[in-house]
Formats: C-alpha cells, structure tokens, sequence
C-alpha cells in the first residue's frame, strides 16, 4: 500500500470518527495511540483477554519503515536457502 492510499484511508476512517484495537491501527493504518490517549471502550476475548479500542482521531501515525540494509537482504536469502534446505523435501533430496 502506497502513501496515498494510506492517507486516504486514514482521512476517511477519521470523517467516520471510528474505533479499533491497537492492532489494527498498526497493520491497516500504520498509527498508534497517541501518548496519554485514553480507550474508548474496553472488550474481552474468548481466551480472557482485554483489549482496548481507540478513536483513529486520538492516534499518531507510527515512522515510517527503513529500507533494508545489504546484510539484512543477505540474511533473507541466506535464510530462504536454509528453509528450504531443512524442509521435508529438502531432506529427502539429501537422503537419496
């Protein structure tokens, strides 16, 4: 998703004064709760669990993500090869 479509779906979740969990504000919206923020509302889990809903309004946009670093790419291939490697078929190619 694109800067674009990032605010235009914040500015409109705004318009429309919505609520959502902490997780959600991260992954859809890229925000987090603003210091000092308080929930709006409060729900429980089937597990037991609590989470607290915020208003979009009271929320920061979170940094943006860095690009990764050459040893980072290298890490990911060098990881792609090992999994691939370690794999049922993998170690069935090293057996035969």
């Amino acid at each position: 998703m694109n800067n674009d479509e990032l605010a235009t779906r914040r500015a409109q979740a705004i318009a429309e004064d919505r609520c959502f969990s902490k997780g959600r504000l991260r992954d859809e919206f890229r925000m987090k709760p603003a210091p000092g923020a308080e929930p709006v509302k409060w729900y429980k889990n089937s597990y037991g669990g609590r989470f607290a809903v915020y208003r979009i309004a009271d929320c920061v946009p979170m940094r943006e993500k860095r690009p990764l670093t050459s040893k980072q790419q290298l890490a990911g291939q060098r990881l792609s090869v090992l999994s691939r490697l370690n794999s049922t078929s993998g170690r069935m190619a090293r057996q035969a």
